[in-house]
């Protein structure tokens, strides 16, 4: 049998929003130790799916410029180094779990595990506000991938190419509508929850929970 590149992408939508309220719970009262704990299990975990390494290299290349500037600013105003050491660690695992909510989310499943919630008016909308929303979000990345905002550009240029992208990604706008519409007009069925993908999820979840009891 061949295994799936996109294991993580397979996994049921409930069950990976678990992971993240866990997740990002964790995050705010965890200790330096266990940040760094938490950030090495994601990354062991995101070997299921090695395309997120990309992306990750990405936003960590973006994110590494404001945690910079924040160095500078708090060894300015001598914020102890713990402190400094700790809001730095936790944007690097906010970063870090964000691609596991971002990054792994296939429209076809998503309308396919929230099925039975179609029905209703209401979550109708929710639904189109979120996949457009995440579209929306993955055109940004791709077109700063495309832009290569390199660290030798001054800081104006950086937020000038950050709200020049920005436009850019808004022209898409109506392209992403599009997208949604024709996504949410497809004919889908609930998928079974039983699956070697959610089993590797649950045996993550598990070990989440524990590490966060350390």
């Amino acid at each position: 049998m061949k295994l799936s590149l996109r294991i993580l992408s397979e996994q049921n939508l409930w069950l990976k929003l678990i992971i993240l309220v866990i997740a990002l719970t964790l995050g705010f009262d965890a200790s330096i130790k266990q940040l760094i704990l938490l950030i090495l299990l994601f990354m062991v975990y995101y070997l299921l799916q090695p395309s997120i390494y990309n992306k990750l290299l990405l936003a960590m290349r973006k994110v590494l410029i404001f945690i910079t500037g924040y160095w500078i600013i708090a060894s300015v105003f001598a914020t102890p180094f713990p402190a400094m050491l700790l809001f730095s660690l936790q944007i690097i695992y906010f970063l870090v779990i964000s691609l596991y909510a971002l990054g792994t989310v296939d429209t076809r499943h998503f309308l396919m595990d929230t099925h039975r919630l179609q029905k209703y008016p209401l979550v109708g909308k929710i639904t189109y506000t979120l996949m457009a929303s995440v579209l929306f979000i993955r055109s940004y990345f791709a077109l700063l991938h495309e832009r290569q905002i390199k660290g030798a550009d001054s800081l104006g240029g950086v937020f000038g190419a950050f709200a020049e992208l920005m436009h850019q990604n808004y022209l898409k706008a109506h392209e992403i509508e599009e997208q949604v519409e024709a996504s949410i007009g497809e004919e889908v069925i609930e998928r079974s929850f039983f699956s070697l993908e959610n089993f590797m999820a649950m045996v993550f979840l598990t070990a989440l929970v524990l590490l966060g009891a350390i």
